[in-house]
């Protein structure tokens, strides 16, 4: 038995030609057919009864600001996809999806009560999907080539055509209002913090400005712009005063001179009357008088008359004179003149002295300053830095502010960067979940597979010998002959019933075929339409 055994595996396991394949299929068909037929009608159970799903889509594109961004910068600086990736997770919310879940009546128990938030949020972002539609384009920074988002789609699958129809276009609705807010939050944002801090750095300026101004009301005179301008005084004073030493020397001189000519010059001239007599002045007559006086008292005695009278007329013009009664203008013109000149020079004198101590205040004060400069010029320096710098960051601040207040505006009215819906959300016809044909092949696939295995560990498991290579390499001798089988009438009979089966099964696969066409792939009535549209006749 061992030794047919072996003799029958070598059999099998030798070369086979077509024919000797199809006689084992002919002997093991039963097992074949029979798990591949149960496989794969199992598989289009399955293939039928899975819910079918819709999904609709819409473009939406992404358009350039309408004003030259050399004229008006936006303040959104991220790039058209990360704005898009910002959106959806600020949209996709669990808020946010139980809100359109209980709008449209999405993912419901089988009690009709919602789903837990965690489940919702899954099952929905399974459903949703969104895509970037890129393409390749020149960098306006760089101006290199280089790959942009010029698009994106918004999907939503689901069981209901009309369902998955508005809850896509829900989500533009949503996308489209949220990149305008966005924009439009962001860029006001930006314009107020710009206005904010302008406003902080116009006060710390104003701060400034005063202390640069008390500063330089402490120091005034002393600040460095003003020390050229304090040197250039004090020579310009050490020269005047030197002049004005000159001067007063010779002055001095001057009015020594006029002062030693003037007491040898009488101030009275000796006045004549017509009679020819001299009119002296008091002064002279006063002199005469106490010549006269001598003369008398030598001669008389005090009681006598020209005595008296001489000496009562010398006490009057003494008293006359020490009440200055004696003063008299000056009538010799050369006096005159010498003491006219003299109270000149003392004028002059005194007012070149009273400029001489201006000019040495002057001095001493400038020269204070000069001294001083040094010590204020670092302080000085320090607030001037200080205002210079907050002074072109406000310059710089206001420059940004109305950029950004400009870019605010554009936002406003809709001129920058926005979303366009190009086209909309239309309602499905096919679905596109379960692929039904793709179930089916791989169930034929998967019923022939196994049947064609079975039938093969079946003919592998099987002692006996069948055809005349089998027998000639058990009896080691070619065989003389082979006795045809006869067929009785009950074979022809069982063979008339198994055809007749094999046309039913061939019918039966035919119509479900058909149907599985009209159900799977494509209506047959629109089929039908299209057949007569490429021939001209629809």
């Amino acid at each position: 038995m061992t030794t047919v055994n072996n003799v029958v595996m070598d059999v099998i396991g030798e070369q086979r030609s077509l024919s000797d394949y199809l006689a084992i299929f002919k002997r093991r068909q039963k097992v074949f057919w029979v798990p591949a037929i149960a496989i794969f009608m199992l598989v289009l159970i399955v293939a039928v009864m899975l819910p079918a799903k819709y999904q609709s889509i819409a473009t939406i594109l992404i358009e350039e600001q309408e004003v030259p961004r050399d004229f008006v910068r936006s303040t959104i600086t991220n790039y058209a996809d990360q704005q898009i990736q910002i959106i959806n997770r600020r949209l996709m919310t669990v808020d946010t999806i139980s809100k359109m879940a209980e709008k449209f009546t999405l993912y419901r128990d089988d009690a009709g009560d919602a789903l837990p938030s965690t489940e919702l949020v899954k099952r929905f972002a399974e459903d949703m999907s969104m895509g970037l539609v890129s393409a390749d384009v020149v960098d306006p920074r760089s101006g290199r080539p280089a790959e942009a988002t010029i698009a994106f789609t918004l999907s939503f699958i689901h069981e209901n055509p009309s369902t998955s129809q508005k809850v896509t276009n829900e989500l533009v609705t949503l996308f489209l209002n949220e990149n305008l807010r966005t924009r439009a939050d962001k860029a006001q944002s930006t314009e107020s913090f710009l206005a904010e801090e302008a406003r902080l750095l116009q006060v710390e300026l104003q701060e400034l400005e005063q202390k640069l101004a008390e500063f330089k009301q402490a120091n005034e005179g002393s600040l460095p712009e003003l020390y050229q301008f304090n040197l250039s005084v004090v020579e310009r004073t050490e020269r005047e005063l030197t002049e004005l030493s000159y001067r007063l020397q010779e002055l001095g001189k001057r009015e020594l001179d006029l002062a030693a000519e003037l007491s040898q010059v009488s101030p009275s001239a000796t006045i004549v009357t017509p009679g020819g007599e001299a009119i002296m002045s008091d002064s002279d007559r006063l002199k005469f008088l106490e010549s006269e006086f001598r003369r008398l008292t030598a001669v008389y005695q005090e009681a006598h008359p020209d005595v008296i009278a001489v000496k009562r007329e010398i006490a009057e013009l003494r008293a006359k004179a020490e009440r200055g009664e004696s003063r008299q203008a000056a009538t010799n013109p050369a006096y005159v003149l010498l003491q006219t000149q003299l109270s000149s020079v003392g004028l002059e004198k005194r007012t070149l002295l009273a400029k001489q101590q201006e000019l040495d205040s002057r001095k001493r004060h400038y020269e204070s300053l000069i001294q001083k400069a040094p010590l204020v010029e670092k302080d000085y320096q320090a607030l001037l830095r200080d205002h210079g710098n907050a002074s072109q960051k406000y310059q710089d601040l206001k420059v940004k502010q109305r950029e950004a207040q400009l870019a605010k505006n554009m936002e406003q009215e809709r001129k920058g960067e926005r979303f366009s819906l190009v086209e909309p959300p239309s309602l499905p016809i096919s679905p596109v979940k379960p692929n039904r044909m793709a179930i089916v092949v791989f169930g034929f696939i998967l019923a022939t597979g196994i049947g064609l295995g079975l039938a093969f560990l079946k003919e592998a498991s099987d002692s006996g010998l069948y055809g005349e290579r089998a027998l000639e390499k058990v009896l080691g001798a070619p065989v003389l002959g082979v006795v045809p089988y006869l067929s009785t009438s009950e074979d022809q009979m069982r063979a008339t019933h198994r055809l007749r089966k094999q046309l039913v099964a061939l019918f039966g696969s035919v119509l479900l075929f058909v149907v599985m066409f009209h159900l799977l792939v494509k209506p047959l009535d629109v089929l039908y339409f299209m057949i007569l549209q490429r021939l001209g006749m629809g």
